[in-house]
């Protein structure tokens, strides 16, 4: 049980895990086990002997040509999940959670910009994402017409990674897309960077290419807004050398 952790065993753990996860999530686990080891005495805390080395930044983006080459590979069902994942940056998980923009709308306990996907021209969806946060999301005009080609007459329940997902299009998504894609990445391209390399290709676009008129602050809040972070200060992982997260 949880409650017979003692302080020793949560140090023994904690110092297992020095070099295989970043510094942040290391950080994460151990006020998780101060809270359960002191749980009658809160402002004690672990602390680890050996120095965190910081983990090395890999740039995940994938460029346009290689993103090209894996898609020629592809089925269509499998093109359309990549293509909406690389123009929207949506994770794998909310392909399967995409509503018409008059169906939702964006979590409304959120100060959203007024200027979100300033540049982009296409249609608005709504994703629902980690937390259970909706936003709104920008398709190209020639994505939205091939995506409402495979709009279900009603929806349906379906489950990915154990969580249940009402789903309104016959599109691929989740973990089936993701394992699909690695594989295919690798063959082609000799390694993989996983699908969600794809929401790097997409932030490193509207930094450098699409987002008109603003400084780089504002760019990278909105470009943390239209991730679904909501933290500006996480947009620079997508970036360049950042944080991990």
């Amino acid at each position: 049980m949880l409650i017979d952790i003692t302080p020793q065993m949560a140090l023994d753990y904690l110092s297992s895990r020095v070099g295989k996860v970043c510094s942040k999530m290391l950080a994460n686990e151990r006020r998780v086990l101060e809270r359960i080891v002191y749980l009658h005495e809160p402002e004690r805390r672990l602390y680890i002997e050996e120095k965190l080395d910081p983990r090395e930044w890999v740039n995940r983006a994938y460029t346009h040509e290689q993103i090209h080459q894996i898609m020629t590979h592809q089925t269509p069902e499998n093109q359309l999940a990549t293509a909406l994942c690389f123009t929207a940056g949506l994770r794998v998980q909310e392909l399967l959670t995409l509503q018409r923009f008059d169906e939702a709308s964006a979590s409304k306990d959120r100060k959203w910009r007024s200027d979100l996907f300033s540049g982009l021209q296409g249609e608005k969806y709504v994703v629902k994402g980690k937390g259970g946060l909706y936003r709104a999301v920008m398709i190209p005009h020639c994505l939205a017409k091939k995506l409402e080609r495979h709009r279900l007459s009603e929806p349906r329940q379906i489950k990915d990674r154990k969580c249940t997902i009402t789903n309104r299009y016959n599109i691929t998504g989740g973990k089936k897309f993701t394992d699909a894609f690695s594989q295919l990445s690798k063959r082609v391209l000799g390694w993989s960077h996983g699908a969600h390399g794809l929401r790097y290709t997409y932030a490193q676009d509207r930094l450098n290419r699409s987002i008109p008129d603003k400084s780089y602050e504002e760019k990278l809040e909105i470009i943390s807004q239209e991730l679904g972070h909501f933290r500006k200060e996480i947009t620079p992982h997508y970036l360049h050398r950042g944080t991990c997260s």
